[in-house]
């Protein structure tokens, strides 16, 4: 378990920074040079979340990999060193967030008992693929201007602040909650709003199914050694 669920304060620390990132920066807009603030503890995310990716050796190199490009081409992109890096580090972080997703609902999955760290690890899994899609949100809507619109993006100027308005729009997609100040424009950008609100649901399903069938075999293996 320990081996798969990194150390024992793994996902604790990254579920921390996710909310962070995700809640409290958000309101740290109105700060001198708040773009760096947001790409910092962005950088902190992606740096606490390789940290907890499965230990196999494939797995491990390839998310290291795919982490350091991503950090580099953000913040080449926020430095200005490199004209268009924005588009470049969100697919790479795409590529990065998706190889995140595949190892903890791996290491989910071969978990054999209920602990706080496998919570963690579920919340953390969550987040993540709400940081996904508004990663994909931000990659469909530079290649293809005019596939979203609303109220919030027009007050997003640059590419950190268009990712937090698509990463609360994908979570409010995730969620089905749907405000609708944020809206689909085109086919493809429809296709990619109603998949991710099916692996929402589906998410939710899977994973209560998982820990009630968990918690059973607990029970069960308490009342057969009593």
């Amino acid at each position: 378990m320990q081996r798969v669920l990194w150390g024992r304060f793994g996902f604790q620390n990254l579920l921390f920074w996710l909310f962070v990132y995700l809640v409290v920066s958000p309101f740290m807009t109105t700060l001198p040079h708040s773009r760096y603030i947001f790409q910092f503890l962005l950088t902190l995310v992606l740096l606490f979340a390789v940290l907890a990716v499965h230990r196999k050796k494939g797995i491990m190199t390839l998310s290291v990999t795919l982490m350091a490009l991503t950090l580099v081409f953000l913040w080449l992109g926020v430095l200005g060193v490199i004209r268009y890096s924005d588009q470049v580090s969100h697919l790479i972080m795409v590529l990065y967030l998706a190889t995140l997703v595949y190892s903890f609902f791996r290491a989910i999955l071969s978990a054999t008992k209920v602990t706080s760290s496998l919570i963690c690890a579920t919340l953390c899994l969550y987040l993540i693929i709400g940081l996904l899609w508004g990663a994909l949100f931000v990659l469909l809507e530079a290649a293809a201007p005019g596939s979203f619109s609303g109220g919030v993006l027009d007050h997003a100027s640059s590419m950190a602040d268009r990712l937090h308005s698509f990463v609360y729009f994908s979570f409010i997609t995730l969620t089905t909650l749907g405000y609708g100040d944020i809206t689909p424009q085109t086919q493809g950008a429809g296709a990619l709003c109603q998949a991710e609100a099916i692996v929402g649901q589906f998410y939710i399903a899977v994973l209560v199914a998982r820990f009630v069938s968990m918690y059973g075999m607990e029970m069960n293996r308490g009342n057969s050694d009593g």
